[in-house]
Parts: structure tokens; sequence; C-alpha cells
């Protein structure tokens, strides 16, 4: 069949396409004078009020009563005040930012506030008997072994070594400056001589920092004799220094505190630790006439060895714990100290 012979219907006035008329209207009036295209809007329970700010008022009016003020505004105005003063002005160059006014001062510039707190700085002196751990000690603070540590009865430390480092805790850092020193009242009859090195040491840092703690250690099976006799020692060779509040300053590290799996300690080392707790502490608040019993600590210097490699169960991250919390109860005992003396003990020139 031909396309002539194909009935076509007329098409609608509404598919017409009008791309091909130019002479016609493409927008068609609308009636609009009856209601059939008329809505009512939808009207708002009340109408929106416009508020006056508090920058639009006057300083009276804004501030009623002076010396109460929304903190907000507190730290809005320096601010402004600040933006106000000293508007932006680049740096080229080494060219330095005068203020913009005469009259404003380096403190009137400088308006800021500190990013964060600055960190905590602790500075201890261990003093013990050779072989006591100081230097493992030490090293167990700063996280690397920064100190030489031998168990042996000839020390193997002959001067006093200052470092300064970083005890972190938690996520928590603090700068740490400790002093490795020589066996303390044994060192291979040079008492004398070491006597001395002490308490030039002891006035120098005292004079330069401070000091927080005197860590006095011990390994945790010495004798009481031996306790006392070392004790006795840091008393006599401390009576020149004043004040003599060096004493609250005093803390007792015991150390060869080891992990055990599951902590089932030996029933040496549970009578020792009760021993220390019930007898030796009061014995020397007795003895030296202290107002308070010293504060103690209990560490560990020795790696754990994983109980996996003795056909036992994986407790590494036990014994890390123990560990940690050792470290946890040291820095806490230090931070005790100097919240119940007010600060560092600084000797008197």
């Amino acid at each position: 069949m031909s396309r002539e012979g194909l009935s076509v219907s007329p098409q609608s006035e509404h598919y017409r396409h009008n791309s091909f008329n130019r002479n016609e209207n493409i927008v068609h009036p609308v009636d609009s004078t009856t209601n059939l295209f008329r809505a009512p809007l939808p009207q708002p329970y009340h109408h929106p009020v416009r508020q006056v700010t508090m920058w639009e008022l006057n300083e009276s009016q804004r501030h009623p009563y002076p010396s109460i003020r929304r903190s907000s505004e507190q730290v809005l105005q320096p601010t402004l005040f600040a933006s106000n003063s000293f508007p932006y002005q680049p740096i080229t160059g080494f060219e330095p930012l005068d203020p913009s006014q005469e009259q404003n001062t380096v403190q009137q510039i400088f308006i800021a506030e500190p990013d964060e707190d600055p960190m905590q700085h602790f500075v201890i002196i261990p003093l013990g008997k050779t072989g006591a751990g100081k230097s493992s000690l030490l090293n167990l603070i700063l996280g690397y072994d920064e100190f030489k540590a031998k168990a042996a009865a000839k020390s193997v430390t002959d001067c006093i070594t200052e470092r300064t480092g970083v005890w972190a805790i938690d996520h928590t850092e603090s700068i740490i400056t400790v002093a490795d020193t020589p066996g303390f009242a044994d060192s291979m009859q040079r008492d004398t001589e070491f006597l001395q090195v002490f308490q030039e040491y002891i006035a120098d840092l005292g004079g330069r920092l401070g000091i927080d703690a005197f860590l006095l250690v011990f390994q945790c099976d010495s004798s009481t004799n031996n306790i006392m006799s070392i004790l006795e020692h840091f008393n006599t060779m401390m009576q020149q220094f004043q004040p003599t509040t060096w004493w609250k300053h005093v803390m007792l590290v015991f150390t060869r505190v080891d992990y055990y799996p599951n902590l089932k300690f030996p029933p040496n080392i549970l009578s020792k630790k009760q021993n220390i707790a019930e007898v030796l502490i009061p014995s020397i608040q007795k003895k030296f006439n202290l107002e308070s019993p010293p504060k103690y600590a209990f560490v560990s210097s020795k790696a754990p060895n994983c109980s996996f490699s003795k056909k036992g169960q994986c407790d590494c991250f036990a014994a890390s714990k123990y560990h940690l919390d050792q470290m946890r109860t040291l820095r806490s005992r230090i931070n005790s100290i100097l919240t119940d003396n007010g600060g560092r003990w600084i000797p008197s020139s």
C-alpha cells in the first residue's frame, strides 16, 4: 500500500507542534477572572518578627550589668578588639609587622591562647647500692637502653650521668630529667669521695630545676638492716641542706618484683611485700621521726618470657599490662609527693 493511500487523521490542536508555524502564539491567554484557578495561600500561625540583636544596641543597653556577661561574648570581645585595632597586614620578605596604631603595645598585639597545656616535667634522682637496679629502672622509664645496666658486685657507673627524655604512659607524655648515679654507700671504699660528688650534684640540680623525688632503690629481697643502713647514710648526707623537708620527697622503690603467669607470685615474694608494707615502712617513719610514712612502689625491669615458649598460653598482653600498671603507680606516687608538698624541693642557697 502506498503512502498516498493511507488515511491520515487530522492532528488535534493539543498535539500540534508549533515550531513550524511562527505566526501562532506559544502562550495562550487564560481567563483568571473566575475562581477556578484560585486557591488560598497557607497562612502561618503567626508572622515572623525579627528580633533585635545585641550588636544593634548601644553599650548601655547591651550591658545593663557590666559585671555579668555571657561567656561567648567574653571570648568574642578580645577577638573583635584585636581585629579592629590590628587589621590584617600581609608580610612580604623579612619586613616586620608593625602595629597599625602607635599607642598599641606588644602585649596587646599577641592576643592568643595556647593550643594545649605544657608537658609535665619530672626531676628525679635515684640512689641505691650497686646492683639494686637503678640503671634498669631508668631505661624502663625512658623506653630505651640509655644507661649501662649489669647485675654485678662491681659498679659499672663511675660518675653521675644526667639525661632528659620523655616518659610515655597511656599516650600521655611527660618530660623527665634523671641521673644515673654510682653505687650509694658501697662504692668500693670510695664512699667519702662519692659523698661529696652527690652533695655537689644535688645542690647543682636543685638550684637549676629543683628535685621532685629522691628514689631510694632496693632489691625486694634486701634485708631490713641493709635498707636501714642506706637510709641512715642518706640522712647523714642530706643534713647540710636547707630546708630540711627533703624527707617528704623520698620514695622507696623495690625492684625485681617480676611478672609471673596469672600473677601467681612465689610465697617468698608475697611475704616480703607484706613485710615491707606492714613492718618496714612504719619502722622507717618511727626511726627518722617522719610526719607521714614514706611512699613506696614495686617495679620490675626484667623482660617477661611468653608462656607460649613453655608450651603454655600466650600471656604477653597480661605481662605488658603488669609492667604498665607499675609505671602508672610510680608516676602517681611521684605526683602525690608534689601535691602533698606544694611542688619541688629546692635547696636554699
